[in-house]
């Protein structure tokens, strides 16, 4: 699964991708995850399977949906966000992702 992680590119956004890649090394799973700006998101040509939001930037959700309109697009939980927890959050990309391959079924 290919997923960004659309923020203002601060330390945190940084610390959390990590935490979900060594969560996904620990178990065995690939995924491409990387982490952009909202502005460097919108004008990129990259197909995400999942993007997610940190919660600093979650009023930027309305103008990705333009942008990425067949990409699911969620709001890290402040939780999960706030203790970095990468395993939560390779679940909450996941259910996302689930979700839209269940619509689109």
């Amino acid at each position: 699964m290919n997923i960004v992680i659309a923020c203002c590119v601060g330390m945190s956004s940084s610390m959390m991708m990590e935490s979900m890649l060594q969560y996904c090394k620990k178990t065995n799973q690939q995924m491409d995850i990387q982490v952009l700006s909202v502005d460097l998101l919108c004008t990129s040509d990259l197909t995400p399977d999942v993007i997610l939001l940190g919660p600093q930037v979650r009023m930027s959700k309305k103008r990705l949906s333009k942008v990425f309109c067949d990409t699911p697009i969620g709001i890290i939980p402040d939780g999960v966000y706030a203790h970095v927890d990468g395993k939560k959050a390779v679940a909450f990309a996941e259910k996302l992702y689930a979700e839209k391959r269940v619509d689109d079924k």
